[in-house]
């Protein structure tokens, strides 16, 4: 296989857009009959918390979502205890949403599409240097790992 030819984008690899908006449908379109209230700061990093929770989770398929989302706003609060009350939170609220259910997300592609966020945010976005040879040398890593190819292929279609 030769990354260039065998992953360009055809319409089916534009899920990626298709994941991002309904993911922002399903959390920022808010309903009138499903008001659950979060911390305003949580609320305005879902999307991160979420990306973090989905990579988390697919390294370890074991951890919990509330835990690995409970960790990441423990770094902005410093107390885990609130942290873990402001995870769990979240997460009745993301149920609301049908986004996570039963602790797993509604979709096998929502894990996918967050875990490939987490990867392009931490290599090219919140790199300084926008690398994305690093994040080239990752997708070529990863390339004949079947467990990551609609992570590849997200990632191919985000640079």
């Amino acid at each position: 296989k030769h990354l260039t030819t065998t992953y360009r984008p055809t319409v089916w690899d534009r899920r990626y857009e298709i994941y991002d908006k309904a993911s922002k449908l399903l959390i920022e379109e808010r309903e009138q009959d499903k008001n659950i209230n979060i911390d305003s700061n949580i609320n305005n990093n879902i999307l991160t918390y979420l990306n973090y929770a989905a990579y988390g989770r697919f390294i370890d398929p074991k951890a919990k979502y509330e835990n690995l989302i409970a960790k990441e706003i423990n770094k902005e609060v410093n107390n885990p205890k609130e942290s873990l009350n402001k995870a769990k939170k979240l997460i009745e609220y993301l149920n609301q949403r049908a986004l996570i259910v039963n602790n797993e997300f509604a979709h096998k592609m929502f894990l996918e599409f967050f875990t490939a966020m987490k990867i392009y945010e931490d290599i090219y976005i919140f790199d300084e240097l926008n690398n994305k040879e690093e994040l080239i040398h990752f997708i070529t890593k990863y390339y004949y790992d079947d467990r990551w190819e609609n992570i590849i292929k997200i990632l191919v279609f985000l640079i």
